[in-house]
């Protein structure tokens, strides 16, 4: 299993959240990631880390 850092960005935060997961790979993280996204009405994208490495991010467009 690796652990994962979830950035959330919303726009009526002042700061973004961080959450942290333990998944088996990249894949799943994506996929839990654009779950993510798409249960809160109000976050904009989140960015995936692992460790100090930006993997990727999800944004409201890649929803569509």
């Amino acid at each position: 299993m690796r652990l994962f850092t979830l950035i959330v960005h919303d726009p009526s935060e002042a700061t973004p959240s961080v959450e942290l997961m333990t998944v088996r790979d990249r894949k799943r993280a994506l996929e839990l990631a654009t779950r993510r996204l798409k249960e809160s009405p109000w976050s904009e994208r989140i960015e995936v880390w692992e460790g100090e490495v930006a993997l990727f991010s999800v944004t409201r467009a890649d929803l569509v």
